[in-house]
This record gives structure tokens, sequence and C-alpha cells, in this order.
């Protein structure tokens, strides 16, 4: 409402404006007023500029109020307009109101003027505000629905409560191949795969939205004419001022191509982690970020021992300007060509590498660090310098071989037998040579098995030796028998055709299998044993407990009932004195059966099996203070509470964690006039943490390590009652989720108790 109000009056006698003036200002309100007695005069103030409000008399003897009634509603309707009238009937006034007038009142009864004037005003604003409003949400949804359907990448289409389609924007068409006109009105179930419409995923899934408010799933969807695409999904309820569902609002991405980009850098790594040779990134600085399988077994280093490392420490002391050399010609754009240097390992050995050096860049294309493959050539050199000396480096190579290296021809005699095949099956070169290699090696047991897998690789090139060695058992000239593995190559341009077989004696390999397998059957009665032992620990808990509950507590029974019956008959007859004694023995009876009923509880939460589901903090925080209302009454209390999240663990046994500290609150904030106590959680990626904060009594941090143990009090039960048991069961059921729990506290200022529960991973989509 504007402070200055201009007020339009229609009325033929001055003094009665007079009088509705002083009545308005002694009402209070701030206010121009301009008198018209005229219909012209009424239609040039109304030319001139709106009033805020319209007073008019009933009756003029050249203007009537209906007739200004009906002008200001054709000139301006939102103008309230009043009646003020020396007299009017019932039937004329229901007629004014229902020709549009505001309200009317009697000049006989000004006192009801101001209020009358004040509502029409709020009302008038309010239709205002309501008009403005109105036209501002027409063109935000006239907005949405222009950005909605111009909008491709994503599908965007509505749904009624029964999951049928009611809208379709453009990248809905673009993505589902349907047209607006054919798919509105059908089930939503038509752009699902036949084997999630059976399994009533599209229901669970609006369901699921209805519930949480919104769900979102990855899944194949079909487009027209049955095409799949990887799509993701989210839904979303819509929902009425009164909160009734109205339908639900659906977004679908194709996500086709970034789940193909995944799976090609899915294989890519693997290529990279499965490589021979080194694949190692590095910042231009030097300091090695990436470092691979191959890396590992060329140089020695493990991923943990180089990344975080200089690349330096792979030089040996000749070079060590090299690699930041390379990196300053990659930071200025330069190229480098592939080359051959040397590295060092970790053990000290130096080697021949071939490397190859590429730059990496950020999306600008800025120069950020190098990828490098380094390739062990130390054998190709060797290789290379034994192609030199010909025959004498092939025997060289031969002899030095830790395998055994026998080559034979198409009938599998053996044309060459190195110093390893000597070693390992006994035979020397000169025997050897010119002989069946099967009659030399192989169990007679074996012999015809051999022979007809050989023959077919000698024979056709194909066979179970191809692409991989297979394991055998083989013979010594002594008859021992051995494990062995064996792989088959041709020898290139060879002729006639021969044969490569490399031979490694795998006995240790085999024997230590065998020491693995028997360890393991070991490990298992080991297991089973202890099992049966923690079995055992646990009957004998049983029994203790049983033992508790009936042997210790039968004489604290008639303790209790023999002092009950003594205060009942000989009280008259006893002193002062012997009754406080007799009221002692009762009160540690009692507070003996509290602390057995205490430790059995506890020892019941340390067995009790866990049940697990996904629950609410914020529920089990709300049952706890049900529980706890006796605790409550006639107290004031301000309880502040925080968002809790869902967590997973046992709704019952979390739920006795939060009895206990809130039972803790309640009990050392008795002092306190308000009570103020504060329920909240934080959470991170390893864990929630929660916590119960109040302004009680406190507790000096120096004894905070005795606040969970069992019967460990800080305070005297004539201070504040209880066993000493509640923060035992605390941490013991918070750890047995999991979790840890501690406390922090100031004397006199109160005290926060803190416990974590582990975040579960995330549920697969």
């Amino acid at each position: 409402m504007k402070k200055e109000i201009n007020v339009l009056i229609i009325e033929d006698v001055p003094a009665d404006v007079v009088i509705i003036n002083h009545e308005l200002r002694r009402g209070g309100l701030s206010f121009r007023s301009k008198r018209v007695g005229t219909k012209e005069e009424f239609l040039e103030e109304l030319r001139s500029g709106p009033p805020d409000l319209i007073l008019s008399d009933h009756g003029l003897p050249q203007f009537d109020g209906f007739s200004a009634l009906a002008i200001a509603q054709n000139q301006c309707p939102e103008v309230p307009f009043l009646f003020v009238t020396g007299s009017m009937g019932e039937e004329v006034a229901i007629e004014s109101l229902k020709s549009g007038a505001t309200d009317y009142v009697l000049k006989n009864r000004l006192t009801g003027l101001v209020p009358a004037v004040t509502r029409a005003l709020r009302l008038a604003e309010e239709r205002r505000k309501r008009v403005e409003a109105e036209h501002a949400l027409g063109l935000s949804e006239e907005h949405f629905r222009n950005l909605v359907e111009g909008v491709r990448d994503y599908a965007i289409f509505m749904l009624d409560t029964a999951g049928n389609i009611t809208t379709w924007n453009t990248g809905a068409e673009w993505i589902m191949g349907y047209p607006a006109a054919e798919i509105v009105g059908r089930s939503h179930e038509c752009m699902f795969l036949a084997s999630d419409v059976a399994a009533g995923q599209p229901g669970k899934l609006l369901r699921l939205a209805e519930n949480k408010g919104r769900s979102e799933r990855e899944g194949w969807r079909l487009r027209k004419g049955g095409a799949r695409f990887w799509a993701n999904t989210v839904v979303s309820t819509l929902r009425n001022p009164e909160g009734g569902l109205r339908g639900f609002a659906v977004i679908t991405r194709d996500i086709t191509t970034h789940k193909e980009v995944e799976a090609v850098l899915a294989r890519l790594a693997a290529i990279v982690q499965g490589s021979d040779d080194a694949i190692i990134s590095k910042t231009l600085e030097g300091i090695i970020t990436s470092w691979n399988h191959g890396a590992e077994k060329i140089f020695g280093y493990t991923a943990e021992e180089a990344v975080g490392r200089s690349i330096v420490m792979l030089l040996p002391p000749e070079r060590s300007e090299e690699e930041l050399s390379t990196l300053s010609k990659l930071a200025r754009g330069e190229k480098v060509e592939h080359f051959e240097t040397v590295r060092v390992t970790k053990d000290g050995r130096r080697i021949d590498v071939s490397e190859g050096i590429s730059p990496i860049k950020d999306d600008t294309g800025r120069v950020i660090g190098a990828a490098k493959i380094a390739r062990d050539i130390t054998q190709q050199k060797l290789a290379q310098e034994q192609l030199r000396r010909a025959e004498a480096r092939n025997t060289a190579i031969l002899q030095a071989a830790l395998d055994a290296v026998i080559t034979i021809d198409r009938e599998s005699i053996v044309h060459d037998w190195n110093t390893a095949a000597e070693r390992m099956f006994g035979y020397p070169r000169a025997e050897a040579i010119g002989r069946n290699v099967d009659a030399l090696i192989i169990p007679s047991t074996l012999l015809q098995v051999y022979r007809d897998g050989l023959a077919q690789y000698l024979i056709l090139g194909a066979g179970s030796l191809i692409g991989r060695p297979i394991e055998l058992t083989a013979r010594r000239a002594n008859g021992a028998e051995l494990a062995i593995e064996l792989g088959i190559t041709p020898i290139a341009a060879s002729e006639p055709p021969l044969y490569t077989a490399i031979i490694r004696d795998i006995s240790a390999r085999k024997e230590t299998e065998a020491e693995i397998r028997r360890l393991n059957v070991e490990l298992e009665q080991r297991v089973r044993a202890r099992t049966a032992e923690l079995e055992a620990a646990n009957q004998e808990l049983e029994s203790f407990s049983y033992s508790v509950s009936h042997d210790l507590r039968a004489p604290l029974r008639h303790i209790t009932g023999f002092i009950e019956m003594l205060q009942a008959r000989a009280a008259p007859a006893l002193d002062e004195e012997s009754q406080r004694l007799a009221r002692s023995i009762a009160d540690s009876a009692a507070r003996m059966t509290r602390l057995i009923d205490a430790l059995l509880g506890f020892s019941r939460l340390g067995r009790a099996d866990l049940r697990k589901i996904r629950v609410s903090l914020a529920a089990l925080v709300r049952g706890a203070q049900r529980e706890l209302r006796s605790e409550m009454h006639d107290r004031k209390i301000e309880w502040i509470s925080g968002p809790l999240p869902d967590v997973d663990g046992d709704p019952a046994l979390l739920q006795q964690v939060l009895i206990n500290l809130l039972a803790n609150a309640l009990k050392y904030t008795r002092p306190r006039e308000v009570a103020r106590i504060e329920v909240g959680a934080k959470a991170d990626a390893r864990e929630v943490v929660c916590f119960v904060r109040d302004n009680g009594v406190g507790f000096d941090m120096r004894y905070a390590d005795k606040l969970f143990g069992v019967f460990q009090r800080l305070h005297h039960p004539s201070e504040f009652e209880g066993t000493g048991i509640g923060l035992a069961n605390v941490r013991l059921i918070v750890h047995r989720h999991g979790g840890r729990s501690w406390a922090e506290g100031t004397v006199n200022e109160g005290a926060t108790f803190f416990f974590s529960l582990p975040v579960a991973a995330a549920p697969v989509p």
C-alpha cells in the first residue's frame, strides 16, 4: 500500500466530504481527496489517471452511484469502489455488490469507513500482486516451454500418475524417434526392453520417484523401430499445492557414446597395464605421475615407489641432464624423435632402452607433461652384436639360456641341444643330436599322447601349442620325472622346416604350488579349529550369562525380600540409624540388580546378530525422543537438529545408541533452566560422523578415556543416577558396525558425544 493514497469522492454535498475526510484522517490514513459531483467531472478525473480508491454516494441529483460504478468497472476495474450513502436497503446493497462494488458504508455509521477502506485497499493490492504473479508465471511457463522444446540433447516429457505420456519435447522426438502426435497418450513402457517390462522396472522407477521425490537409473532403452541405446533417466515427481501426486517429469539422455568411450578408455588402460613396454607419464619438471606394469618389470620399481619421484632416478650419472633437456624441447613445441639410450634399474643394472616421447597437452593445447614409451632393447642390442659374430653369437645365446632350447624337425629328430638341455635332462649334446626327442625326454606312459599332439602341430601348424606353452611331465636320463613348460615355434625361412622347442623346468614351482595347497588345507583346518574354539567360548559366555542371571540374582532377591520384611516388621523398633542402614542395604541390593541387568544387556549386545539395512537417522532420532518422553516431563528443552542422512546399519541397535546418548544429554542437563540438545551429522566419502551436543555439566577431558568403559562413571550416583553401562553399549554397537566413538567436553560448559558409521558402497544402477 502507498504511503499516501489518492481518493476520488463522488458527492454533491461538500459538508459530507468534510466529514468523510475527517473520518479517514482520524483513522490514521494518509491521503489526498478530490470531490466530483457530475458524470463529466468523474470521467475527466479518470482520464487524468485512476485513483487508488473511489467513494461514491448512492443517489445524486445529476449522477447516480450505479452509473459511476459501471463506468469505474469499465475503465479501472482494479480500483476499489465503496458506496458511502445516507440510506441503502438490503436489496440495493446486494445489487451494488453484485455489480462490482467492493463494500458499502452508511453515513450514520461512519465508524466502519476506515476498516472498510483498509480492507478494500488490501484486497485490491492482493489482486494486483496476484495478477502480476499470474502474468509472470505465464511468461515463465512460456519461456520454460520454449526452452524445453529447443533442447535436442535431452528427451524431456511428462507422465500422468499411471505412467502415460502427456507431453513430448523436440529432444524426445530426436532421441526416441516418435513424433509427439504418435507417442502422447501411450505408456512409457514402450521405451523399455520387454524383459524390463516383464520385471516391472518401469513401475518400480516411478514408485521410487514417488517415495523419494526423485529416481535415477541407467540402462537400455528402445527407440522407435526397436533400436537400443544406453540411457540415463531421471524421474521427478510433480505434486499439487496440497501435496498430491500430479504426475512425473522425465529427463532421458542418450549416453551410448559416453559408455563406448568409457569402454575404449578401459581397453586402452588394459593395454597400457598389459604392455611389456614401460609406459610412463611425467610433468615438465620430470616428476613421474604414472607407471605401468611394464615399467615395473623393466626397471624394478613398483608404481608406489616410482610415482612422485624424479625420472632422473633412472639415469646413469653421465646422462643426468638427458631427460630434462628432452622435456625442455617438448615444452618449446619441438618434436623429439625416437632414440636409444642407457638407463639404470632399481638393482643398479644398466640396460639399453629405445624411447619415444610425446607431449601431454591440456584443453588449451598447452604442454603440461610428457608420455614416454621405453622398451628394453638390451637383448636386441646383444642380438645385433651377435649377428655380427654370426654362429658364435647364436651358440653363446643358446649356451647362456636358462631354459632348455632344442631344435627339431618334422620327424622330431634333434638338430640342436643347448647346455641348459644338457643340465635339465642329463644327456650330453653329442648324444642327443640325431635322436628322436620323444624317446629322450617323454615318459613311456605319455609317449603316444605326446606324439599325436606334436604331429598335429608339426604337420598342420595348429593345436594346443599355438600361442601358449603347455605343461608336461618329462623324463631325465636317469629316469627321474620332472614338470616342464614346453613351447614350440617354427624357425622362419628354414629348409627343411625346423622348429625350436623351449623347455622350462617348473618342478620348483609345482612343489611350491603343492606346498601352498597343503598350507591352505592346514589353514582351513586351523580356521575350523578356531571356529570351534569361538563357538565353545560363546557357549561358555552363555553359561556365564545364565549363571549371572539365575545364580547371582537369587541371593539378591533374598536380600531384597528379607530387608523388606525387616523394614515392615521391625521398623517401629529400629532407631533412625538402624533404619538408615536398612534402607542402604535395600538400595545397594536394587543397584546390584540393575548392574547385573545392565551387564547381561551388554553381553547380549556383543552376541546379537547384525541385520543391516538402509535406515533414516532422522527417524531413529524421533523414535529415541518418543522413548524418552518421560524424561522430558516438566522440563524446558531446546532441541536443535540438523540434516541427518540415511545410513546402513541395524535399526534396533542404532536406535539404542541414540536412546543412550539422548538419555545422557537429558540427564546431565537437569541442572540447566533451559536444556539445549543438538543432534547433527557430517558425511564424507568414507564415513558418516554423528554427534549429540548438550549444555550440561560437561566433564574433564583428562578422564575422557574412562567414559566408554563398563561401569566407568565420572559422577557420584547421588548426583546423577545410572549404571555406567550406557556408553559402553554405545561403543560396542558402533564398533560392531565398523565405526568409532569418542567424546569432547568442558566442565560446566557441556559435552559432545560422537560416533561414526562407514559409508557403504553405492549400489550398481
